[in-house]
């Protein structure tokens, strides 16, 4: 059930009742049902689990009644929380290469003088240092536009930068940018600018730390003790 903060509070109410019809005697998971228009009539029993999905506060939505307490604690069995996008910048290359992959092959067939498009380093930097506040709906809808507009078979920083929605008014901090923060340290920056550029020289080395050490114009050693000091998740070989 994707955006249930977005339910009204009538099917709210809806909801609760089915998922409390329990069937005696059977599994927390089996719920009786009832014919429309038929109660007590009989029904059958379903064995269901329930996966719901949200970008909201549902507990703070609880407590200003905009979201039933009781439901809440009734689907809040076991939460899982997804951390944003800009939390997990080492996905982003993976997500990106899959995004490009699945439209390549979407406006291939619907388009039939479309040629597949690949994204450059510098267009992998680009989409790395974006804070992205819709997460990988931004992100893709991004990558659409750009792979749309973009007559290249390579797609270049600048193409990413012309299709992200007025970047300079979003007010959003990024690794790169001149602007301090309220909460701003230079050693936290500093970190994550390190971190930025050893993961974007490992994935233009195809993750051999060698090869990147030579793009970073540093020696293996050296490169290995910031991997380590940094904690990047490097996979590749010497």
């Amino acid at each position: 059930m994707d955006e249930i903060g977005d339910m009204t509070p009538e099917g709210q109410a809806k909801l609760l009742r089915a998922i409390e019809s329990t069937a005696k005697g059977g599994s927390p998971t089996c719920l009786q049902i009832e014919r429309v228009g038929k109660p007590g009539q009989g029904g059958n029993t379903i064995d269901v689990r329930i996966v719901a999905a949200t970008n909201r506060d549902l507990l703070a939505g609880a407590a200003s009644d905009l979201f039933r307490n009781d439901l809440y604690h009734r689907l809040c069995t076991f939460p899982i929380q997804i951390p944003s996008l800009r939390e997990r910048r080492v996905d982003i290359p993976l997500l990106a290469e899959r995004l490009v992959e699945e439209i390549n092959n979407e406006f291939c067939k619907t388009e039939p003088a479309f040629k597949p498009r690949k994204l450059s380093a510098a267009a992998m930097r680009r989409l790395k240092q974006h804070d992205w506040p819709g997460n990988v709906r931004e992100l893709k809808a991004v990558l659409t536009r750009t792979l749309i507009m973009s007559a290249d078979p390579e797609l270049s920083r600048a193409d990413i930068d012309v299709q992200l929605l007025h970047p300079e008014a979003q007010k959003v901090f990024n690794t790169f940018s001149r602007m301090r923060e309220p909460d701003f340290r230079l050693d936290e920056r500093l970190h994550l600018i390190e971190t930025a550029f050893i993961e974007d020289a490992l994935h233009e080395a195809g993750e051999n730390q060698r090869k990147a050490a030579e793009l970073l114009g540093i020696n293996y050693q050296t490169l290995y003790k910031r991997i380590q000091r940094l904690k990047i998740l490097a996979t590749g070989t010497e």
